[in-house]
């Protein structure tokens, strides 16, 4: 089995081979879009294999500092939302949660929420 890491930095590698090498080569659009589209997918990939087990270790304490010790945190945590009651502590959590995502998924994105946000 591979280290996640090393697993990072494979992908990591093939994106920048594919943005770097290929990319200039391409003179299509439609291609260069989706070669855009493939490196973005592998960056992300690479992201998640490299931060993804620490960042949900820090869910997971998250949502059982939120709850409690429970069966099912994620079926608690839904049962909570759909409560629709104020719950500051669960906005904030749910804004950590939001913020730990786009980390991975869009890591340029400003990630300034705040729990007081309307």
């Amino acid at each position: 089995m591979n280290d996640p890491q090393d697993t990072a930095l494979l992908l990591r590698a093939i994106a920048q081979f594919l943005e770097q090498q290929l990319r200039p080569a391409l003179s299509e659009p439609s291609l260069i879009f989706r070669l855009k589209i493939a490196t973005h997918l592998l960056e992300t990939l690479a992201r998640e294999q490299a931060e993804g087990p620490a960042l949900a270790a820090a869910d997971a304490a998250r949502l059982e500092e939120l709850l409690g010790p429970v069966p099912d945190p994620e079926a608690a945590l839904w049962a909570r939302i759909e409560s629709g009651a104020e719950d500051p502590a669960l906005r904030k959590f749910l804004l950590e949660r939001l913020g730990a995502e786009l980390a991975v998924t869009q890591p340029r994105f400003d990630r300034t929420l705040t729990p007081e946000a309307p």
